[in-house]
């Protein structure tokens, strides 16, 4: 992970090997160890780590990326959204898992009042939602079944893709993220927040499968939908409407 944070999320790339071999022995006597997993131990660790990295690293000549790195992007906000469930939500997709297979309006304005709701979370923080993944066992199987196709897994989640909702549409893949976009900037979301997240819609390919990913970015005020009011509960996982007094307590998260 530290060579993760150096190389992916920092553009750089190692310039001496037999340094970064030097500054990482007796690594294992300084790092914290437990018998389970804790998170603060993880971070401690990743960061030590980097700190006796770093200086043997310069900037990168290049900018570009493989598709194993978005790979290794994808796999890492899974993990984290485990840990931080408020701040990341899954849509397997926008049409129906019946026999009928139809595009339903109705998961479409669920999936906006939960971008409202990642808009939510507090003055300048942000939320990630993801296109194509499943966080329900019993729908990959479905998916499975419907579209006759074998799920990468990423316990729990299944990466279930947007190609086969594009073929129910008949168009191609990317005219098919086109209409998402479109269908975003033509709700009523405020125009700021549409703006912001159809600029930072990233597809992700994964075992094949491409996932869409939408970073939500809060502004500095509340975002209401439709004269509604929502939130993400961590607990639940899903957004809810607010209402009473619970539209202060998320006003003061403005402040």
């Amino acid at each position: 992970m530290a060579f993760y944070e150096l190389i992916i999320k920092e553009s750089k790339e190692p310039f001496d090997y037999s340094g970064i071999i030097n500054s990482v022995k007796n690594l294992a006597a300084k790092i914290k160890t437990s018998s389970t997993v804790i998170p603060d131990n993880r971070v401690h660790n990743i960061n030590l780590t980097k700190g006796l990295i770093q200086n043997y690293f310069k900037p990168s000549s290049t900018t570009h990326r493989s598709s194993g790195s978005y790979a290794i992007d994808l796999e890492n906000y899974l993990r984290r959204s485990k840990i931080e469930a408020s701040r990341y939500d899954f849509k397997q997709g926008f049409y129906t898992l019946s026999r009928i297979r139809q595009f339903d309006d109705n998961f479409f304005e669920s999936f906006l009042q939960n971008i409202a709701a990642l808009a939510n979370l507090g003055k300048n923080k942000k939320g990630y939602l993801f296109v194509g993944i499943s966080d329900k066992e019993a729908d990959t199987q479905r998916v499975e079944e419907l579209d006759m196709m074998q799920v990468p897994r990423i316990s729990p989640f299944g990466i279930v893709g947007l190609e086969r909702e594009a073929k129910l549409r008949g168009v191609s893949l990317d005219e098919y993220i086109l209409f998402i976009t479109r269908k975003i900037r033509d709700s009523e979301l405020p125009e700021w927040l549409k703006t912001s997240i159809n600029t930072n819609v990233n597809p992700i390919t994964y075992s094949g499968n491409t996932v869409l990913m939408l970073e939500i970015n809060a502004g500095t005020e509340t975002v209401w939908h439709k004269n509604r009011l929502y939130i993400r509960d961590g607990n639940e996982k899903k957004s809810q409407e607010v209402s009473g007094a619970q539209v202060a307590a998320v006003y003061a998260l403005f402040k």
